[in-house]
């Protein structure tokens, strides 16, 4: 009789199936059991959207930060242009720098200017929201496709007065600076840092 000191490699068939039904087990409870644990329990599959909900929503838990911030430079930073909001003089003044005459004036509620536009031409331009508190104030003017542009002629809050951010050469209409051009644009050069609710 001889004796081999070689292990044999085969399993019986129902050894076999045995320890893979365990181990299919064993890895099943390991994936799907956390899943039961910390799954949604709202019944609904479907996650909800974050969405804008204001100051307001944080008052509860929040009171001294929110008493704090109402009234702030950053609250009033950027509101829609109201008698409450403009504090510009919009009584039919004007501003002149070099051969372009900017006129501020009101029709009803709303708030106007009439400058040169896009191409140069005088037109009238109804000012959306307010932009800065102090210690200036700004005003922005709403084009087509959502485009809102920052006038570079702006109110001196402290000494009650219109003035140019560039008093030295007033950029001409189709030039980078000018108030309709890519740097005065509120979309693209303002609204990442100093808005909430950015859509």
């Amino acid at each position: 009789m001889r004796f081999s000191s070689r292990v044999s490699s085969r399993v019986s068939p129902r050894a076999s199936s045995g320890v893979s039904a365990r181990l299919v087990s064993v890895l099943a409870l390991l994936v799907l059991g956390p899943m039961g644990c910390f799954g949604d329990r709202s019944g609904s599959s479907v996650p909800q959207v974050a969405s804008y909900v204001g100051s307001g929503a944080c008052e509860k838990c929040h009171e001294q930060a929110v008493a704090r911030f109402a009234g702030s430079d950053h609250d009033l930073a950027m509101q829609p242009a109201n008698e409450h909001t403009v504090l510009g003089n919009f009584d039919d003044a004007t501003f002149e720098q070099g051969d372009v005459r900017t006129r501020f004036f009101r029709r009803g509620s709303e708030f106007w200017v009439e400058t040169a536009g896009p191409t140069g031409d005088i037109d009238s331009f109804r000012v959306a929201y307010t932009f800065g508190y102090d210690p200036l104030q700004q005003y922005l003017i709403e084009f087509p496709a959502g485009r809102y542009q920052c006038l570079t002629v702006v109110w001196d809050v402290k000494e009650k007065r219109w003035y140019s951010l560039y008093p030295d050469s007033p950029p001409r209409p189709g030039e980078w600076l000018h108030w309709t051009g890519t740097a005065a644009n509120w979309n693209g050069m303002c609204a990442e840092c100093h808005s909430t609710r950015l859509e």
